[in-house]
């Protein structure tokens, strides 16, 4: 679903591409990339503290987040889960390579 009024008619093309949880606009990246190869698309995102009676201890869990982090970075909250076939935005930075 694209970004904006669902009332408008006319759209640009970013916009239409454009999906919640993306840091901007689609389209500003480089030509033919995706989210799926920026390295802000997935992040661990820490759970509250829980209590393990076994230690006694407070143990903070983490979990992979399909978010971008970029997003979290410029906003401050978690924003959904953004598709890897997403195209990308201008704040796109390619993945290192293992």
């Amino acid at each position: 679903m694209a970004v904006g009024n669902i009332y408008l008619k006319n759209v640009s093309v970013e916009q239409a591409e454009t999906v919640p949880g993306m840091a901007h606009f689609a389209c500003g990246g480089p030509f033919g990339t995706t989210c799926g190869d920026c390295k802000y698309l997935g992040y661990y995102r820490k759970r509250k503290l829980e209590y393990d009676p076994q230690t006694n201890e407070w143990k903070e869990k983490q979990y992979k987040s399909r978010g971008c982090a970029k997003f979290y970075e410029l906003t401050g909250s978690h924003g959904p889960a953004v598709a890897r076939g997403t195209k990308s935005c201008k704040y796109f930075e390619e993945k290192l390579k293992p």
